[in-house]
């Protein structure tokens, strides 16, 4: 009977030491898995759970503060913080300076990529205003081509008023022969008027010359007067005409 006795209290002293030791083992997992779901303000909360976690394995109290629950929580060390704090602040140095290397790695790697976009703007900027130039040159180009055309147009249609009138007034000498050829040199007024001939180029004939220089003085081409004064300045103000009886000009 008392072998009995002796056999039941051990059997019962051995399973209650299995259950101590299995519920030492839960002990953490289910403190971090509590925690893990508290909202972040519950700072307080978090830290009294980890020291009667602790309390219960008989360890020292936890006098860190929340900052490291967290960090354990996030890192994935709240066991290891609860069991053993020295092999947690090892474990969690490591990972915290990876984190941090990692960062850095992606904070040069934005910096990186962020200066090639902003080179890649400057060289755009720079390709647009080429181009902007490049646009803005020929358009004055072509403006000023237009313009010279324009305006060459305007002095041959006054070149043919200034011709005609001059041939209608002409009279050809009679020693005058095809392909003689007189330059002389005319000076209008802004009203068309004739205020000297002056015969530069002889062609040899003095009659032929007079001739052309008497048919100038008697013509007056008020014409002139509808052209722009930069127009007249620099074409009608004083001009040579090559007199050709054939053809007259400028």
């Amino acid at each position: 009977m008392v072998l009995s006795m002796l056999k039941l209290n051990l059997v019962l002293a051995l399973l209650f030491v299995n259950i101590s030791v299995f519920a030492d083992e839960r002990v953490a997992p289910v403190t971090c898995a509590v925690i893990s779901e508290t909202a972040l303000d519950q700072s307080a909360y978090r830290v009294k759970e980890v020291n009667e976690a602790r309390s219960k394995l008989n360890l020292n109290p936890y006098l860190e503060g929340d900052a490291e629950i967290l960090l354990s929580i996030k890192y994935d060390l709240c066991i290891l913080l609860i069991t053993d704090f020295e092999e947690y602040k090892k474990e969690s140095k490591i990972l915290v300076l990876a984190d941090k290397q990692a960062i850095e790695r992606k904070r040069k790697l934005a910096e990186k990529a962020l200066e090639e976009l902003r080179r890649k703007l400057e060289l755009r900027r720079k390709l647009e205003a080429k181009a902007k130039a490049k646009a803005e040159a020929d358009a004055k180009a072509r403006a000023s081509v237009k313009e010279l055309t324009n305006e060459e147009e305007e002095r041959w249609k006054y070149v043919q008023i200034i011709a005609n009138k001059i041939s209608k007034n002409w009279y050809r000498p009679p020693s005058a022969r095809n392909n003689m050829r007189t330059v002389l040199k005319i000076k209008l007024t802004p009203a068309g008027k004739v205020q000297y001939v002056k015969i530069l180029d002889t062609s040899g004939n003095r009659a032929f010359d007079l001739s052309a220089k008497e048919a100038t003085l008697k013509s007056e081409f008020p014409e002139i007067q509808n052209l722009p004064l930069s127009t007249y300045e620099k074409y009608f103000r004083e001009f040579n005409l090559h007199f050709i009886p054939q053809d007259l000009q400028l």
